[in-house]
């Protein structure tokens, strides 16, 4: 497990875990994969017009095309797959602690109506908000309902 920062003074830890690291297409994957139809589709048209006046051009500029819109449409799921696999959640008597590689972020126990599990496979469990509207959550954890139900026990009855 990560190295976490030291616990304070009657501080205990009610759980710790990792999240999902399986590849996920959402709505980025999508809205890159227009982009990459519409790559290929220039690529095809390009190669077309091209390959008449240099026959035996075609597959010199149309794979090339195909390749790159391949990895615009993966690059941004795998990512996201790598920096879940860098991460560690940790939830204690008194805050939430996100780890990613060596950075350890420390968040006060939410109030009642902050705390939010959103469905999914796994769920997550939105606790804060930053500046921009940003959400910190414990990100696709297969035990979400039971972390949310945690978190909603320790904020409806502090310590």
């Amino acid at each position: 497990m990560p190295d976490f920062p030291t616990l304070i003074d009657n501080e205990t830890v009610l759980w710790e875990g990792q999240p999902d690291t399986k590849l996920r297409f959402g709505l980025e994957t999508m809205a890159t994969g227009l982009f990459a139809a519409a790559l290929i589709l220039a690529c095809l048209g390009l190669a077309t017009v091209i390959n008449r006046s240099i026959p035996g051009s075609f597959w010199a500029i149309f794979a090339p095309g195909v390749v790159v819109a391949a990895i615009v449409v993966l690059f941004v799921p795998w990512m996201d797959s790598r920096k879940r696999g860098r991460t560690a959640y940790r939830l204690t008597n008194k805050r939430a602690i996100i780890q990613v590689g060596t950075a350890n972020q420390s968040y006060a126990l939410p109030k009642p109506e902050a705390l939010v599990l959103r469905d999914g496979t796994p769920p997550t469990v939105t606790f804060a908000r930053l500046p921009g509207n940003r959400r910190v959550s414990f990100e696709r954890i297969s035990d979400g309902v039971q972390v949310h139900d945690m978190m909603r026990d320790l904020v409806e009855t502090p310590t």
